[in-house]
């Protein structure tokens, strides 16, 4: 196929972005036409198996929750794509291939967004924003464009979400949609406001305000948009405006119109309530208005087709005490200012074969950079899953493929250099091909929800490959990677736990030793390098060694995998008394 550019999909971000949204409302639709000869037959019948499996998808987002379904969307996502890329279709059926990738890709990163993935959920998103303009169908634009919205004023740039509310409504200015109008609407003023524009912010919510009824081209799954939630909207903005008194009775208002049937979206206002009382000074109030039953906090939200486990196209919930509106899953004062009853333990990950396994791809890249720097290819790579730093094999590398001694250092300088970029050059590969360990998502998930607890990486990667790793298969925003231990810092790998101790306690101010640092890992050299640099090991034998052998080496506790998070859990707070 041509146009969509099939392996470049899920690859815009960064600089590009706000020039590639504004080209969604007037480039014309890409051509989707297959170039595969002999690829798997893409029929009408297929793609409605396929749309089955995103719908089913959908649904089960009310009773699973987003975390439970993000490798699952992950996977079909992955087929989709492996259909484009492989497939063998016409134009027509490319179109309707393409709508059905976008869907799925929306939902994807909605799911790893609620989950507080927000690099690989923006990346999604723009993913999507890329397959639904190639489907031609401008609602599935405009929906991806709202979601990329809620990533700007929520986590990213505010700048970011008024560009694409805007966008998305130049994209459906033919369509008889005021309801979907007024939803972007609500977009763009959460932008303006998180900006400081009054009065940009007002307007757009009166205008939304005007637009909210049905047109016969709004979509279906928008049935949720009325002038409750635009009320409710109008809250939020005004929270960030600094009005917490009209914050204070537009969210009031907006609770009381709702319907009783409608009890979770009610109680999100709700919740709330309190944070714009509390900024108002009016702290009597707040337990009144707080009094509510627990189930309303469990009950499902409505958004676009699903039901989330908040409503994440208001923004983020901000809860009493959460004076940073926005702020969702951020790193910033998540350890600062809490009162915690358990002594904070500072978490050290490995990466691969503990949370990912990436198959060959880093011997290729070995491959690749050697050929490139030497100019000649090797004749052999370095042993698979030793847990080496990425230093040291570079300079095994060099010297079992007769690189002259005096020659090393200078050629491993270089090839360390360029392994980072060149890795970076196969990120599709890597979200293609790379799998999740079992269980690593939720572990990951456990420890970064724990208060007491501050993860982070320890690992032989050096940083720039670590980070392309983590975020192409979506778990670097479980991890605070600015506080970890590289090969970039030094090929001593036991070296690596001093390191990021060091940073942990300059970032969160607490005093870090053997005590209280965890190291999970699967390798040998992971056992050593908590041993002699200063944490207790957790093992888990994911990788090429036995649990026998990693008892054997001295590590604390062995795990056979990462699937139960209740016993990872318990055994880190374990260490932290003995």
């Amino acid at each position: 196929m041509t146009g969509l550019n099939r392996r470049s999909v899920i690859a815009l971000g960064g600089a590009g972005l706000t020039q590639y949204i504004l080209q969604a409302a007037v480039a014309p639709p890409e051509a989707v036409a297959s170039t595969a000869r002999n690829g798997i037959s893409v029929s009408e019948q297929l793609l409605t198996s396929l749309q089955s499996t995103t719908d089913a998808l959908r649904q089960a987002d009310a009773s699973h929750g987003s975390g439970n379904l993000a490798r699952a969307a992950i996977a079909h996502l992955k087929v989709l794509l492996r259909f484009l890329k492989e497939g063998d279709f016409n134009e027509a059926t490319g179109k309707r291939l393409a709508a059905v990738t976008a869907d799925t890709a929306i939902q994807t990163g909605w799911y790893h967004f609620d989950s507080g993935a927000h690099t690989v959920a923006h990346n999604l998103l723009v993913g999507a924003l890329r397959a639904a303009h190639a489907s031609g169908d401008s609602r599935l634009r405009a929906g991806a464009l709202s979601f990329i919205a809620i990533h700007g004023y929520s986590v990213g740039d505010p700048r970011d979400a008024v560009t694409a509310a805007r966008t998305a409504r130049q994209v459906i200015a033919d369509q008889d949609a005021p309801a979907l109008n007024a939803m972007l609407l609500t977009r763009q003023a959460r932008g303006h406001a998180r900006l400081r524009e009054d009065g940009q912010a007002r307007t757009a919510l009166e205008e939304a305000q005007a637009l909210c009824a049905r047109g016969e081209d709004d979509p279906h799954w928008l049935y949720w948009i009325n002038p409750s939630e635009i009320m409710g909207q109008t809250g939020s903005c005004l929270l960030d405006l600094g009005r917490p008194n009209q914050a204070a009775q537009a969210f009031a208002d907006a609770r009381n119109a709702f319907s009783p049937y409608e009890i979770r979206t009610r109680a999100q206002f709700l919740s709330r309530a309190p944070t714009a009382q509390m900024r108002a000074g009016n702290v009597g109030r707040i337990c009144h208005r707080t009094r509510s039953p627990r189930s309303r906090l469990h009950s499902p939200l409505r958004t676009l087709g699903r039901q989330p486990r908040h409503d994440a196209r208001r923004g983020p919930p901000l809860l009493l005490g959460d004076s940073r509106p926005g702020a969702f899953g951020a790193w910033s004062g998540r350890h600062g200012g809490t009162r915690r009853m358990k002594r904070t333990i500072l978490v050290l990950w490995d990466i691969d074969r503990t949370l990912v396994y990436t198959g060959d791809i880093d011997r290729r890249v070995y491959k690749e950079t050697f050929t490139s720097v030497i100019g000649r290819s090797p004749i052999a790579l370095p042993a698979r899953g030793t847990g080496v730093t990425m230093p040291l094999a570079v300079r095994e590398l060099l010297r079992v493929n007769q690189v002259p001694e005096q020659d090393v250092e200078t050629f491993a300088a270089r090839i360390v250099d360029e392994l980072p970029e060149r890795l970076a050059s196969h990120r599709e590969l890597l979200f293609n091909d790379g799998v999740i360990m079992p269980g690593a998502m939720d572990a990951l998930a456990a420890v970064q929800q724990a208060e007491h607890l501050i993860p982070t990486v320890v690992t032989g990667n050096l940083q720039g490959s670590a980070e392309t790793k983590l975020s192409a298969l979506g778990l670097i925003d479980h991890l605070d990677t600015t506080i970890g231990g590289y090969a970039s810092d030094d090929p001593h790998r036991p070296a690596l736990v001093r390191i990021a101790q060091k940073r942990a306690t300059a970032k969160h101010g607490y005093s870090f030793n053997r005590d209280n640092t965890v190291i999970v890992g699967d390798s040998l050299e992971d056992v050593r390098t908590g041993l002699e640099g200063g944490a207790r090991v957790i093992a888990v034998a994911s990788g090429t060694t036995t649990e026998q052998q990693l008892r054997a080496a001295g590590a604390h506790h062995v795990l056979a995998d990462l699937t139960s998070t209740t016993s990872l859990l318990r055994l880190i707070d374990q260490d932290e008394a003995l």
